[in-house]
């Protein structure tokens, strides 16, 4: 075998392992490119999921909190004292007023207003608004720091299981 044959049967083997390696390389990056798309597909639907979510949270979970705050016991019982002090703060001018037209000698002490301080009650009711705490804020909140999912919060605002986390009486 002359030595030209020799060389050309060295570069048909080279060229035949060079050919097997981007063989190789071909099906690694294909390998890697199907990986890929498999990785984007589960993206794109976790993609859609958080959209849906917060499309929920925006839409249908604020209007349920409300609905919750406004319904809650809490709230409730707030405004009954605070319409309480507001009427008791309104009886007890009324009553002066009338004492000054009509001298009638009764006395104040036997008035069960004019042993509080109508206008002081009125006015620490109207501040407690400010530090009014609802049980069902509070739910929300313990269930956020134990990193729960929109589907338990979704649950718990449309009465799936209200009693997740401790809701109180404003679930």
């Amino acid at each position: 075998m002359s030595a030209l044959a020799k060389e050309k049967k060295t570069q048909v083997i080279e060229s035949h392992k060079s050919h097997a390696e981007a063989l190789a390389r071909i099906a690694e990056l294909e390998k890697v490119f199907d990986d890929q798309r498999n990785q984007n597909k589960t993206l794109e639907l976790l993609s859609q999921e958080l959209g849906d979510d917060c499309k929920w949270l925006l839409t249908r979970s604020l209007p349920l909190l409300v609905d919750r705050l406004v319904g809650s016991e809490e709230l409730a019982k707030y405004m009954f004292e605070l319409g309480g002090a507001a009427n008791n703060s309104g009886r007890k001018d009324d009553y002066a007023e009338g004492k000054a037209f009509v001298k009638e000698g009764t006395l104040d002490e036997k008035f069960e207003l004019f042993k509080e301080d109508c206008a002081a009650n009125y006015a620490a009711k109207l501040h407690e608004f400010g530090f009014l705490e609802f049980g069902i804020l509070k739910a929300i909140e313990k269930l956020a720091r134990r990193g729960v999912t929109v589907e338990t919060l979704r649950k718990v605002l449309e009465g799936g299981d209200a009693r997740i986390g401790g809701a109180g009486p404003s679930q």
